[in-house]
């Protein structure tokens, strides 16, 4: 158990910094130049290919006394995500703690939008100690627009420890010109990188070993226009000529066609196998000695090269070919991409289409055996072996599961065509998975649809069948559970079939089935089952894995919500916060803070919700959008009932902003309803009913969270209190109580009875009112339930001192009651005002004004168990006013003697303390 690492897996090859060829040379000048503008944000080397830009960023960083860390681009990172993975990882090589906050919500199922994890990185960025320089090299490479607005955001606001350097062949999409303007980048460009003739003949010499004469360089610098790579190649074919003046003479006079002579020059001289090998793996983008002698076969007929791949390495290496070292150990090297597109060609020309897929499928495989899922993926492709890319899936996709690697599923899905992945039933069970993380259930759903025909085709008595049917039921449990009509024996059906059939290897899997079967088990009214489902997956082996430990203490805080359990929540909660904290583990830690945050709230301790909550918002790490979102709400109301209704909106207008940014629906829709429960609370009931014109409170969906539309809509009906808008509350919360009844929500049907019995109230029904509101305080009290009722204000308030009138568990009646008094004053309305929930100012009189100023005054002298004459005395009355005032108290009470009043009054928190 570790702090997180990246869900990306890393080829640290690309991290490496190229080596230095002991050939080169060094231009003082440029390196100069580049020491003196490190404190710009931004070195841009543009200029294209073989014009040294490497070499000359590698020599920097050689000789630089800062530290520096370097990404070699490739077309893989057309994805922000894995960008941003490589990112995170070049800087944590020479800073390790550095950036982790980051890398947490690049992990998340669903990571946050591009401007939070931009503010996130710059922010940590700037809190490294050190000055460093990051060099993102073959940055043409990358068009996505999500990467390159990362990058833009970056310079934007420019970290100060780090200088970025980006190498690239044409122009980044960065705003250059206003760099420019502020003095923010160092550019280098064409004109730069060209050889000058002094040093054309200092390179060739130092190649060659022998003079060469101005003249004849003068012919090259000029032909090859000065270009390093051409400089090269010609230096290369002179090594094998009787003189120099051959090759000046034979240079073709269109320059366009300079490298192409230089090129087939220079393999012309090499020997037959060495020209296969070299051809031959040009299809890589790196290399290594078994790889060689996967793919180049000495026992294949159609290649003539029977050399091994170790000495065509160590023949590589001592060629002065275009060859670049990826690692320290001499064990990966890759060509000069110039070079290596060129020798494509090359190949092209000299073998058949199918030769060349022959070479890419044997890579495939080499690749696959050495667990390069990506890149076998990519040479099995382009070997045109579709269906043998799919089964590379297949065969890697449970570990991609069990490691939280969704993010890789998707791009692995995504390189498979369309039609391949109808084929192949463990496919669309993939792809269903993958929607059911991004919470897409009718996505889900449609795909199993298509894997159900599939999976029945397949044989009945194979392991692989079970299993795939396990992961089907799996998610037809959560389709039955979560989508509408909720049907939650047909859930709990599906979650034991799959439990049974899904092997315990099958972490991710069997976990999900486990936490449904808990959750479907509850649903159904036996909640003894659903917590021995998960205190049996808490302790079997898998769950010594964190993520799985904390996946089922979530289940079960989820569980003792529903089941109203705040005492039991509050417990969980706090042990998944302590595992959340110990191994950084950030989504538990914020799920934890929500379950703590809306025990407080429900409890009415406000400072502590506010704690726990504002936790979660503050931080720029969402891992999960529902519990960002109900975070937020929760937030709001505690600042809704500190008196800030301001705040409040401002809360609900980011979960807004938010989901106008992600693009996510479902939130966006939830935030609007909020918007009008914030509005009933702030007796804003214009907003509200307008609102309520366009919900449509059906179909009803398990909710299992901390707020329900639903909800908001019967109290716009009840407060608007018209004959047709409660006939519509009835309606809508007759079918709210037999849905929470049916689904055993305990939480939600304390809701849905108190606001039943503000209704009855209201339509001249007291008896029932107050039936029904004692069946809600039964549900809360052992809970310790205090603002669903504090919430519902003064109406609710003087529904509960008649309650208490009954002597209805007068306890709990004081306790609520008291809450309302600390919560400030309220006014007494007639059921048709409209008002607000929230409270009113501190000068309206409490409710329980039925009893009278001097009443009260006895009532608090009958607690030092004075007699008559000793209170008339105090009060500077008769005794025979006490007795009447006494009597009066009773009758009010609706008790009997001294004590019971006594005893009653306290209850009701009528009496200081």
């Amino acid at each position: 158990m570790t702090a997180e690492t990246s869900t990306v897996p890393i080829i640290y090859t690309k991290l490496h910094r190229p080596p230095v060829a002991s050939d080169h040379l060094r231009r003082q000048h440029l390196l100069d130049r580049l020491n003196q503008n490190r404190h710009r944000p931004l070195t841009l080397l543009s200029a294209p290919a073989g014009y040294g830009k490497t070499t000359l960023m590698s020599c920097w960083l050689e000789s630089c006394d800062v530290p520096s860390t370097w990404i070699s681009l490739d077309e893989n990172d057309n994805d922000l995500k894995i960008f941003l993975a490589y990112f995170l990882a070049a800087v944590q090589r020479i800073f390790p703690d550095a950036v982790r906050e980051t890398q947490a919500m690049l992990n998340a199922v669903e990571p946050p939008t591009l401007q939070i994890l931009a503010r996130s990185l710059i922010n940590e960025l700037d809190q490294i100690e050190k000055n460093f320089i990051l060099v993102l090299d073959d940055y043409h490479i990358i068009n996505d627009k999500e990467v390159q607005d990362l990058l833009i955001e970056l310079l934007k606001y420019p970290p100060s420890p780090m200088h970025l350097v980006l190498a690239t062949r044409r122009d980044p999409a960065i705003p250059l010109t206003l760099n420019r303007a502020r003095s923010r980048m160092t550019e280098i460009r064409i004109q730069d990188l060209r050889f000058s003739a002094e040093e054309t003949t200092a390179f060739l010499q130092g190649m060659l070993g022998v003079p060469v004469d101005d003249a004849t360089a003068a012919v090259l610098k000029e032909k090859t226009e000065g270009w390093v790579v051409g400089l090269r190649l010609a230096a290369l074919s002179m090594r094998h000529r009787l003189g120099l003046e051959h090759i000046v003479a034979n240079l073709p006079e269109d320059n366009r066609y300079v490298m192409d002579y230089l090129l087939a020059e220079v393999l012309s001289n090499q020997p037959e196998g060495i020209l296969e090998y070299l051809l031959v793996t040009a299809i890589l983008n790196r290399f290594c000695t078994p790889l060689c002698d996967a793919i180049c076969d000495p026992g294949d007929r159609s290649l003539t090269c029977k050399i091994g791949g170790k000495q065509f390495i160590k023949w590589l290496k001592t060629s002065d070919l275009f060859v670049v070292p990826l690692d320290d150990q001499g064990r990966w090297y890759r060509y000069h991409h110039l070079f290596q597109k060129l020798l494509q060609d090359q190949l092209k020309r000299k073998f058949s289409p199918d030769d060349i897929a022959v070479c890419h499928k044997r890579a495939g495989v080499w690749f696959n055996e050495n667990a390069l899922v990506e890149e076998a993926l990519c040479h099995t492709l382009e070997g045109g072996d579709t269906e043998g890319a799919a089964r590379l899936v297949v065969q890697h996709r449970n570990d991609a599961m069990n490691q939280e690697q969704w993010h890789r599923l998707v791009r692995w899905m995504g390189m498979l065509p369309a039609n391949i992945i109808e084929k192949f039933p463990e496919l669309l069970i993939t792809q269903a998975w993958s929607f059911w993380n991004r919470m897409r259930l009718p996505e889900m759903a449609a795909v199993l649809d298509k894997a159900e025909p599939l999976l029945a085709a397949m044989s009945s008595d194979s392991a692989k069948t079970t299993e795939l049917q396990g992961e089907l039921y799996a998610m037809r449990s959560i389709q039955h559970y979560l989508l509408a009509p909720c049907d939650g024996p047909r859930a709990l059906d599906y979650a034991r079939l799959a439990v049974t059939k899904i092997s315990r290897h099958q972490y991710s899997a069997r976990g999900c089935a486990m936490i449904v079967l808990a959750m479907s088990y509850q649903m159904t009214g036996d909640i003894g089952r659903a917590n021995s489902v998960v205190l049996k997956a808490l302790n079997e082996k898998e769950a010594r894995r964190t993520t799985q430990h904390t996946r089922m203490l979530t289940t079960l805080g989820f569980l003792q919500w529903l089941e109203a359990d705040l005492v039991q929540l509050e417990q969980t909660a706090q042990e998944l916060f302590k595992l959340g904290m110990e191994f950084k583990l950030t989504e538990s830690s914020q799920i934890a803070r929500y379950f703590l945050g809306v025990c407080h709230y429900c409890r009415n301790d406000l400072g502590s919700a506010e704690e726990h909550l504002a936790a979660i918002i503050k931080s720029t790490n969402i891992r999960n959008v529902f519990n960002f979102t109900h975070s937020a709400f929760a937030l709001a109301l505690v600042y809704q009932s500190q008196d800030r209704p301001s705040k409040a909106r401002e809360m609900n207008r980011m979960v807004i902003k938010h989901s106008l940014e992600t693009g996510h629906t479902a939130m966006l829709q939830m935030a609007t309803a909020f918007e009008a429960e914030l509005a009933v609370r702030q007796g804003n009931f214009a907003e509200a009913n307008h609102w309520g014109k366009r919900f449509d409170p059906e179909p009803f969906r398990a909710t299992h969270r901390f707020y329900m539309p639903q909800l908001t809509m019967a109290k716009v009906l009840l407060f608007k209190g018209t004959p047709e808008s409660q006939e519509r509350a009835v309606t809508l919360l007759t079918q709210l109580h037999e849905f929470f009844t049916t689904t055993h929500n305990t939480r939600f049907l304390i809701d849905v009875l108190s606001l039943q019995a503000l209704l009855s109230d209201a339509r001249g029904d007291e008896p029932n009112a107050l039936s029904v509101l004692g069946r809600a305080i039964i549900l809360a009290e052992p809970g310790g339930f205090i603002r669903p009722f504090l919430d519902l204000g003064p109406k609710m308030a003087d529904l509960l001192n008649r309650l208490a009138k009954q002597n209805m568990d007068i306890k709990y009646v004081g306790q609520l009651l008291t809450a309302f008094r600390k919560e400030g004053n309220f006014t007494v309305s007639t059921a048709s005002d409209a008002q607000p929930l929230t409270p009113l100012s501190s000068s309206h009189p409490y409710m329980d004004e039925t009893l009278t100023k001097r009443e009260l005054e006895i009532l608090s002298l009958l607690t030092q168990r004075l007699k008559n004459r000793e209170i008339a005395d105090k009060l500077f009355i008769s005794p025979e006013t006490v007795k009447r005032h006494t009597i009066n108290i009773y009758g009010k009470l609706n008790v009997h003697t001294r004590q019971n009043a006594v005893t009653k009054a306290n209850a009701l928190g009528m009496l200081k303390s």
